[in-house]
């Protein structure tokens, strides 16, 4: 019994560990790549966020977002704005570029809206 119960102690947090998941924040205007991508430090770039082992969600604040490359998703992963109002948060990609690809199932995209100029 005493051999389960250290297993347990040791296994459990292990685990956790491993299923961790995050949420990572996005401003255009405010933020930097430099930062941690938190609500108060958050990330420039939609691609640096994305980056991240443990991203599961991508919130984006109010702004235009410009990618000059294609944003490439290979996890699930949720993306979007953060004001709830897709008015509020643009993606722009110019004629020549494809915005984004899904690489993985169980993606989502919410509350923006997608603008090819």
């Amino acid at each position: 019994m005493n051999a389960i119960r250290k297993f347990v102690l040791f296994f459990v947090p292990f685990v956790s560990g491993l299923c961790s998941a995050a949420t990572y924040y996005v401003d255009s205007t405010n933020g930097d790549d430099g930062k941690v991508g938190s609500a108060d430090e958050p990330f420039a770039t939609i691609a640096e966020a994305l980056t991240r082992e443990d991203v599961t969600e991508v919130v984006l604040a109010k702004g235009d977002y410009a990618p000059t490359s294609t944003v490439s998703i290979v996890r699930a992963v949720t993306v979007r704005g953060a004001t709830g109002k897709p008015e509020d948060v643009i993606l722009k990609a110019g004629k020549s570029l494809q915005l984004m690809t899904f690489k993985a199932s169980g993606c989502g995209l919410y509350d923006l809206t997608m603008d090819a100029f």
